[in-house]
């Protein structure tokens, strides 16, 4: 490494497993170690904003990549200079060079590199898609039910809000008012009628009786008056005899149509027509508001049948909900996770049921370990770029970690005290 950040010139000699701990005070350069490594695999994405030390033209990382077995596989040299420009050349233990050097890195470390320490450091949520990555297919069919869920969920959320205000309307309209029969104004009409005509004839009947009774009055007068001229007149009373004789056959037969009109008015029934006149006047205001019993009757109906629906509607969609939920718990059920009792859930990662915030230090590093190691990147190298939070037993279980999968995990700490520590010193490796 050459003129990297901090860095003016170090040659790293990294064994093929175990923990490598590159240390020196603040400042001194250890960060642009690690940062020139990553730049050199992962290119512009991966490249800090100032990766060439002030004075320099430019930097230039060299990293000789072996196999399992500790042969030679690839030597990398990527050349950045300060305007930003970079170059890179990869070249075959025998000395051929790569026409795609990029894809070639990105094949073997994918778009991830092996950081523990940034795992633990991440959002709960980001620590959840780091760890689904690990498994194949698992985020992608979460993703799917998640967004099913989604859907499902805004569905009931509609439904719901359309129960609401169907209820709202049922409430409203409160006890229902009683219903009654309608009535005809025609049939009315017909009906006073009737009695109107009664009534009429009645009034002849009583008109025509008052006029009898006057004229049987005046007749009587007559006779009397005629019985009164007889006796004075005895003279007269052959003549007057015949005129006697023929008002009293007049009085007989007005007699008896007096009783004839009488027992007519006996036999009629009082007619009372104020009744139904009354309600025929209030007929309009009576059918109105069968009218609107009518329509309140019916809009309860159609509202409580609209409440049923949508109540089943979102008990339905409240089933495919839990449904959606136990898939993607039995999704998760359904895999080997890199640690025993580590689980995801809807907001991040859990270990023994707990969040990982939680749990002791020394689990959360198992956890992040278990991550790096479930990455499979061809590149078989882990870094910690924050080891201060690393005591004693971690870094022995880091050490033991990268030995039982033979990998080398580099890690920066402030400090020279580790065995073996790799020591910076103003950008160069002292010897």
């Amino acid at each position: 490494m050459a003129d990297f950040k901090r860095l003016k010139s170090a040659h790293l000699d990294l064994p093929v497993n175990g923990l490598v701990v590159i240390g020196g005070r603040n400042d001194a350069g250890k960060s642009s170690a690690l940062d020139a490594v990553e730049a050199a695999i992962g290119g512009k994405r991966h490249t800090p904003k100032r990766p060439v030390r002030e004075g320099a033209d430019a930097a230039e990382v060299q990293l000789s990549l072996t196999r399992d077995d500790g042969t030679p596989a690839y030597d990398v040299v990527r050349r950045i200079t300060a305007g930003g420009t970079h170059s890179l050349v990869i070249t075959d233990h025998a000395g051929r060079r790569t026409h795609s050097p990029q894809q070639l890195l990105n094949g073997m470390v994918g778009d991830r590199f092996i950081d523990p320490a940034s795992f633990l450091s991440a959002k709960p949520a980001d620590q959840r898609d780091r760890l689904l990555s690990t498994v194949p297919g698992l985020a992608e069919e979460l993703a799917r039910l998640s967004v099913l869920r989604q859907q499902w969920f805004d569905e009931r959320r509609d439904v719901n809000r359309d129960l609401k205000r169907a209820r709202a309307v049922v409430d409203s309209i409160g006890e229902l008012p009683a219903t009654q029969e309608r009535k005809s104004a025609v049939t009315l009409t017909k009906q006073l009628q009737a009695l109107q005509s009664d009534q009429h004839r009645q009034h002849q009947d009583k008109a025509q009786a008052e006029a009898l009774r006057n004229r049987l009055t005046g007749e009587h007068a007559e006779r009397r008056r005629i019985d009164a001229r007889m006796d004075a007149l005895d003279a007269e009373l052959k003549t007057l005899g015949a005129d006697a004789f023929a008002i009293a056959e007049v009085i007989d037969r007005t007699n008896g149509q007096l009783k004839a009109a009488e027992a007519a008015i006996a036999a009629h029934e009082p007619v009372d027509c104020f009744a139904l006149e009354f309600e025929l006047e209030g007929i309009d205001e009576h059918n109105r508001q069968c009218e609107a019993a009518a329509t309140v009757a019916r809009r309860h109906a159609e509202a409580s049948d609209e409440a049923r629906t949508l109540a089943d509607q979102s008990a339905a969609l409240s089933d495919r909900l839990l449904a959606a939920d136990a898939a993607k718990a039995d999704a998760v059920d359904g895999v080997t996770m890199p640690v025993p009792g580590l689980a995801v859930d809807e907001d991040g990662v859990t270990l023994d049921g707990l969040p990982l915030s939680q749990a002791s230090q020394s689990g959360r590093l198992r956890v992040a370990l278990g991550v790096a190691a479930a990455l499979r990147s061809e590149l078989r190298a882990v870094w910690v770029r924050d080891g201060a939070f690393l005591d004693d037993e971690s870094m022995a279980d880091l050490e033991r970690w990268a030995e039982d999968r033979d990998v080398v995990v580099l890690v920066e700490r402030v400090g020279t005290h580790d065995p073996g520590c790799i020591e910076i010193v103003d950008g160069e490796v002292r010897a």
